[in-house]
């Protein structure tokens, strides 16, 4: 069944699934944003596209739902899961499908996640997420384990430029603001931590390990001097400039999983290499390193790709690993 899309936010993620999307000839018939100044313009123009497409965007998504033929919903704005619930009803009560950002829903949602599963089941609508720990955390390091004998540690290391994440996570990093405020901020906030460890126990999912001890960490980085970031964001001396969000996993058959996100600004003139990193250790022994990773991009293309996928899959708010191999979508 090919997409019929809902976008939900027309921020710079938004956007740039707008140019995928009409790129890939893929159907946008509705678009929703909160921002008072997008309301009535046109979604192609707003997108930089070279046409108005004809979609206008709106504010009222439960007025958007009822009067529009979609099958799927794309959510661009956040991977808060109490900030969506209100658009996931939406959408589930308008039998419309669901991918969105985010590795996975921390303990402190477990019961709006299971209200919203149930929810989902009963109006036979798939809701999901997706991100870089879908492709690049899950499947490719599946990839590459089924290629050993035996795994005693798996590594990844995602570097992402913030320049490159709009002004959601500049703030929530606080980016500019002393290392300190940062520090207990994070810290007294056991949604961030749970968040950063279920990077780590995605992968043990695609390995068939048993999970046994799971653990969030983070390290607050603040700059040596002042600078400017490609991007135009100004940092002085001592405060924060970039933040590294950790989880570690430890499986029943003694395997350790360890995840970093690491959350960078380059300076201007800096090389922006944005490398992931693989290390399995074991039998044999596998490192894999790629170079100049567009996360902001590969993140946008995941989630027009996986549109397809939670058309097709079964009932329910699923885990990323539960719609299947990601696929190339021509």
């Amino acid at each position: 069944m090919a997409p019929k899309v809902i976008l939900f936010g027309v921020g710079m993620i938004g956007q740039s699934i707008v140019r995928i999307l009409d790129d890939r000839g893929i159907e946008i018939v509705g678009a929703i944003d909160v921002n008072p100044n997008l309301s009535g313009l046109d979604l192609g123009e707003v997108a930089g596209l070279d046409r108005p497409l004809g979609v206008p965007i709106m504010a009222d998504a439960i007025a958007l739902l009822a009067e529009t033929e979609a099958n799927v919903a794309i959510m661009a704005t956040t991977a808060e899961l109490s900030e969506l619930q209100s658009d996931y009803r939406a959408c589930i009560d308008a039998r419309v499908n669901v991918i969105g950002l985010g590795a996975g829903y921390t303990l402190g949602e477990a019961t709006l996640s299971a209200s919203l599963n149930e929810l989902a089941v009963a109006n036979e609508v798939t809701i999901s997420s997706t991100g870089m720990h879908d492709a690049f955390g899950v499947n490719i390091t599946a990839c590459l384990a089924a290629a050993c004998e035996r795994i005693d540690a798996v590594n990844v290391t995602v570097e992402c430029d913030l320049d490159h994440e709009g002004q959601g996570p500049l703030e929530l990093f606080g980016i500019g603001q002393p290392a300190d405020l940062v520090r207990e901020f994070i810290s007294s906030n056991p949604d961030i931590l749970d968040a950063c460890a279920i990077n780590a126990e995605y992968p043990f999912f695609s390995l068939g390990l048993e999970l046994k001890d799971l653990k969030g960490g983070f390290e607050v980085k603040t700059a040596e001097t002042d600078f400017t970031s490609i991007g135009g964001v100004s940092v002085k001396a001592g405060e924060v400039c970039g933040v590294v969000l950790s989880g570690r996993a430890t499986s029943a058959e003694g395997v350790v999983c360890e995840v970093s996100y690491n959350f960078v600004l380059y300076q201007k003139g800096e090389d922006p290499s944005c490398p992931i990193e693989w290390q399995i250790r074991g039998l044999p022994n596998l490192d894999v390193k790629l170079e100049r990773a567009d996360v902001h991009r590969l993140t946008c293309v995941q989630l027009v790709n996986r549109a397809h996928d939670v058309i097709c899959a079964r009932p329910g708010l699923l885990r990323t690993d539960e719609l299947g191999r990601p696929l190339y979508r021509s």
